[in-house]
């Protein structure tokens, strides 16, 4: 398991963390492993670097980044495959899962990182990372889309 704790913390823009300063310390770290993940998302296609971290009830982060594949249904989400690293590493529940897009506002995840999540982390909260701005919700929330933020 990688340790990031190294790389934390590292620049976070004066609006997001004036965003994430009503959350613990913690979180704040998180949101930056989630970006600095997504420095390293393969996005050659739709230069859309996402940036995930799966954090379990240990501490213990499991980053993921998008790797996308000119064949589209072949490329991976970065949530799926932070959920693949805390899976494959034998991670003990999922309190928290965090994912930074680099948009304005917060990008909510597609439909199947979605379901991934909702089977994997049903519970857990969710905190949605844009360069300005956070959300936090519940991963059961993904199933509203006014929570969501799709309507």
């Amino acid at each position: 398991m990688l340790e990031f704790t190294s790389i934390m913390p590292r620049i976070v823009s004066r609006r997001l963390r004036a965003s994430l300063t009503r959350h613990n310390a913690a979180e704040t770290q998180e949101a930056e492993v989630a970006r600095l993940a997504s420095r390293s998302a393969y996005a050659r296609y739709s230069t859309f670097r996402v940036g995930a971290v799966v954090i379990d009830q240990a501490g213990r982060c499991y980053p993921g980044m998008n790797i996308e594949n000119a064949a589209y249904p072949l490329g991976v989400c970065a949530e799926r495959i932070a959920l693949l690293r805390w899976r494959a590493a034998a991670g003990s529940a999922i309190r928290r899962v965090v994912i930074f897009t680099p948009t304005r506002r917060t990008t909510s995840p597609c439909g199947l990182c979605r379901h991934a999540l909702l089977h994997w982390a049903g519970r857990a909260d969710l905190v949605l990372v844009a360069r300005s701005e956070a959300r936090w919700i519940r991963v059961c929330d993904l199933l509203d889309p006014d929570v969501a933020g799709m309507t």
